[in-house]
């Protein structure tokens, strides 16, 4: 199954820094993405944070439960969110659907 499908791209990932020199195995690098991606989402947006699922309803769901049901056959979600008025809590949310 793809990473996505298995929710490997859901939570704050890993780095699994052997991803760049010795190889890994599928599952460490989806998690090594999607810790890099968070990186990236947390430099650029304060307190942003992201997760890449599958989804029937994409526009639900926090940071902390990003409520992907991994419904078959629904799209792909991509749900970033973050705290746009620095309150200590990441409550604005983009969401992208994609279909594979």
């Amino acid at each position: 199954l793809p990473a996505y499908r298995t929710g490997a791209y859901v939570g704050t990932g890993t780095n699994h820094a052997a991803c760049f020199s010795s190889g890994c195995t599928p599952a460490q690098q989806a998690a090594m993405d999607l810790y890099l991606w968070n990186q990236a989402n947390a430099s650029l947006l304060p307190s942003g944070q992201g997760v890449v699922c599958v989804d029937s309803t994409p526009n639900d769901g926090t940071p902390a439960a990003p409520a992907c049901d991994g419904v078959v056959g629904a799209n792909l979600a991509v749900k970033i969110w973050w705290d746009d008025d620095r309150s200590g809590s990441p409550t604005q949310r983009f969401v992208q659907g994609v279909r594979p």
